[in-house]
């Protein structure tokens, strides 16, 4: 999935963040943890109804 800036700005907007040096603020205070995005996932993932 990609979305476009004018789209990216438009979320971020949606959460307060109006400025590129409002995003860096954010980004500093909230690091994102990638860990979730680069670990392996099990071969059976059990579906919650």
């Amino acid at each position: 999935m990609s979305i476009t800036i004018e789209k990216a700005w438009e979320l971020l907007k949606e959460k307060g963040i109006e400025t590129e040096e409002e995003l860096q603020k954010e980004l500093k205070e909230n690091p994102i943890e990638i860990g979730m995005f680069t670990m392996p996932f099990p071969k059976e993932i059990e579906k919650v109804n």
